[in-house]
């Protein structure tokens, strides 16, 4: 199946004040025209709406907006995610240990990105464009970020070392 990615299309999470406490509101956005809106009482649902909608709609961008009196008031926003030329999972092993950089250095973005965002599971890679994942669930993360440090001891980049033994302190 060939999915049509509108670029302008994005989700748009915002916390709603309500007299029952915080919501979670998500909007599916097509330029500035509200396609969806639906509410989240927790942030596991929160999650869960955003990526079947993600998928539903085939966005990429998620925009979670914060509320003024939270210490940090910039909007986040996860980053692509990478597509490799595979169709099968079982073909994903010979391309990552030709891309060792790309796949490790796509492990410390996505697991600070589940960490900021208080994930259960995060997408990795896309197979060539299907809409299938490679995913990690957070019990993973722990021995994906060793193996990432590890790698990048032998390349010698110690900045992405520091970077893997942060996100291991804050797991």
């Amino acid at each position: 199946m060939i999915r049509t990615i509108y670029k302008r299309m994005k989700i748009v999470v915002s916390i709603v004040a309500s007299s029952k406490g915080d919501k979670h509101l998500i909007q599916v956005v097509d330029d500035e025209t509200i396609v969806y809106s639906e509410t989240a009482t927790t942030i596991e649902q929160r999650d869960k709406t955003v990526w079947q909608l993600a998928d539903t709609y085939n966005v990429l961008d998620i925009e979670v907006q914060h509320n003024k009196d939270q210490h940090n008031t910039d909007d986040f926003q996860f980053t692509g995610i990478p597509s490799i030329p595979v169709l099968d999972e079982q073909d994903a092993d010979a391309f990552f240990e030709d891309h060792e950089e790309l796949v490790y250095t796509r492990i410390l973005k996505a697991i600070e990105e589940g960490i900021i965002m208080n994930l259960e599971t995060i997408r990795l890679f896309e197979l060539s464009g299907t809409g299938v994942y490679l995913t990690a669930e957070r019990c993973d993360w722990d021995s994906g970020l060793k193996k990432a440090i590890e790698y990048f001891i032998t390349t010698e980049d110690y900045d992405k070392c520091i970077i893997g033994k942060q996100l291991l302190t804050e797991l």
